[in-house]
C-alpha cells in the first residue's frame, strides 16, 4: 500500500497475528515473520530479483514440504510454526540468491530458484555436520 511505512505494516502485522491467533509472513525486500506470541524473525535483504512472477509459488511449495514434514511437531508445539516460515522463507532467498549468481547476478525466473532449492539444502546440510 503506498504511503504506510514499513514499520506500520509489521505493527500491523504483529496486531493481527494476536487478534486472529496465528503466524503472519510478510514479504518483502526485508522479509518479517511474526506469531500470535509475539516473536519476530527478520530476514536479511533478499535479491531484488524473487519479485519475480511466479517465485512466491516457489516460496510456498517450500513452506509445504517443511509443514508436511514437520505435521505431528507442529500440532504438539504450535509456538514453532514462526520458526519454520522463518525458515523456509531464508532458504527461498538463499535458493534465489544462488540462482541469481548462477546468471551472473542477473534475473532469474520461479524455476530458477526451485531449481537451487536442494544444493542449497546440500551446502546448509553439509556446513552444519
Amino acid at each position: 500500500v503506498v504511503g504506510i511505512e514499513a514499520s506500520d505494516e509489521l505493527d500491523a502485522a504483529r496486531r493481527l497475528a494476536r487478534e486472529l491467533g496465528v503466524t503472519i509472513l510478510l514479504k518483502g525486500s526485508v522479509t518479517h515473520v511474526v506469531n500470535q506470541l509475539g516473536a519476530h524473525w527478520q530476514l536479511p535483504v533478499a535479491t531484488p530479483w524473487l519479485a519475480t512472477a511466479g517465485t512466491g509459488d516457489v516460496l510456498a511449495g517450500i513452506l509445504g514440504a517443511f509443514f508436511s514434514r514437520l505435521r505431528k511437531h507442529l500440532e504438539s508445539s504450535p509456538a514453532d510454526l514462526g520458526e519454520v516460515v522463518a525458515a523456509g522463507a531464508l532458504l527461498h532467498a538463499l535458493a534465489a540468491e544462488s540462482a541469481s549468481r548462477a546468471r551472473a547476478g542477473g534475473p532469474i525466473t520461479a524455476s530458477d530458484v526451485a531449481e537451487h532449492v536442494a544444493s542449497v539444502v546440500g551446502r546448509t546440510l553439509r556446513a552444519t555436520s
